[in-house]
């Protein structure tokens, strides 16, 4: 009895359909699986960005109860970065979905449940299906909130010490010993008429801007503070780099490691109007 060839081409057929149903539903759970291991939040979306699974800890975190939700219809306050306006797209998984993996990772600010405003680092991957339109986005928050803050803190803080700089014409400067590399502030290029795209500053040439009588002071006050570990507060007359003659007051600390100086900085404060002032007074 011959055996039916028919059967073996259907079974093979409809095992073929139906093994591609079952490897999708597969890999679901296992991805669902591993998702739910996560102690992050993690959620997933499909082709269209529409939420299919959200681990626990994003059903904690954003309140999610089913599927399918919208990750763009929660509370989205800002994004950090310069690029996109408060609150609007493109959102990490919107690049992803449209193939653009570059900024696939962004610092967004989210309004939670109880009004706090919460900062999370959301990454977007995708991960192809075994057709194009069963590719997937898997998202992965981590809250910044504290590294955020910390960042604006002190971003507002140097804005204050700028300003302040600025008010009382009050720059600082840091020579790195083992490097010989000057480092200037904002607030002292402006006192020397210069900016850090015109003039590259250098202890020869600084030392060269100051008038003969006050360089030969400065240079020995420096070479004492080497050898013994002793800042100075000095008031020298220096020209800017435009040639413009000032009073400056000089002061320096030294930053001593392992028994021998590596590191100078000080603040140098524009005196010119006080001195001007002083040599009027009767």
């Amino acid at each position: 009895m011959k055996s039916s060839p028919t059967n073996d081409s259907h079974l093979s057929a409809g095992g073929g359909a139906g093994g591609a149903d079952a490897a999708e539903k597969i890999g679901e759970v296992n991805l669902s699986a591993i998702c739910d291991s996560f102690e992050i939040p993690v959620v997933v979306l499909d082709a269209a960005q529409k939420g299919r699974f959200a681990n626990a800890a994003a059903r904690k975190l954003f309140g999610i109860q089913d599927a399918p939700f919208f990750l763009s219809e929660l509370k989205w306050t800002a994004a950090r970065d310069a690029e996109t306006v408060a609150g609007s797209p493109p959102w990490p998984w919107d690049l992803v979905a449209q193939g653009d993996c570059r900024k696939s990772g962004r610092v967004l600010g989210w309004q939670s449940p109880t009004g706090d405003e919460v900062f999370l680092s959301a990454k977007a991957q995708r991960m192809p299906g075994l057709r194009p339109a069963e590719a997937q986005i898997v998202v992965s928050f981590s809250d910044v909130s504290k590294q955020v803050r910390t960042e604006d803190s002190l971003r507002v803080s140097a804005q204050r010490l700028a300003e302040s700089q600025s008010i009382g014409q009050l720059g600082g400067w840091e020579l790195n010993l083992e490097t010989n590399e000057l480092f200037w502030t904002a607030e002292t290029y402006r006192l020397y008429d210069t900016t850090p795209a015109e003039f590259d500053p250098d202890v020869a040439t600084v030392f060269g801007l100051y008038l003969p009588e006050s360089r030969q002071t400065l240079s020995a006050a420096r070479e004492q503070a080497l050898a013994t570990g002793e800042g100075y507060d000095l008031e020298l007359e220096t020209l800017t780099t435009r040639g413009r003659q000032i009073s400056v007051r000089t002061t320096c600390r030294v930053a001593v490691s392992d028994g021998r100086p590596v590191k100078l900085s000080g603040v140098v404060q524009d005196i010119t109007a006080a001195k001007k002032a002083e040599a009027t007074k009767p």
